[in-house]
């Protein structure tokens, strides 16, 4: 039975027991010795590693394009009454800034410097 907020009743409180016996302590028998460790013999070069390609400047259009598929997304991960109107609206601008800051004025040949 769910109770309501301004329900008086309150049920009884059983009495709490006391502790169990606690069993007695024992000393430590004895400690087995730490064992000598071996040095590295060698590593191996690792494979499939490959430089970074280089970055492609976005245009305002292609950032715009983002930015309304970042709204899409929002509508459809909080749809209307799951969550505040001005908390959705945080955490979209929050995705909106880091794309933004993302996003450099330099151009390609300064990247690769």
């Amino acid at each position: 039975m769910v109770k309501k907020i301004g329900d008086k009743k309150i049920d009884p409180l059983s009495p709490t027991k006391g502790p169990d016996s606690v069993a007695k302590t024992t000393g430590v028998e004895g400690v087995d010795p730490v064992k000598a460790t071996s040095g590295v013999a060698g590593t191996s070069a690792v494979g499939g590693v490959r430089a970074r390609k280089s970055t492609r400047m976005m245009s305002m259009a292609e950032r715009e394009e983002l930015f309304k598929m970042v709204s899409e997304e929002a509508d459809k991960l909080f749809p209307p009454g799951t969550l505040p109107k001005h908390k959705k609206e945080v955490i979209e601008g929050a995705v909106k800034m880091a794309i933004d800051a993302a996003i450099t004025d330099e151009e390609p040949e300064d990247l690769e410097k």
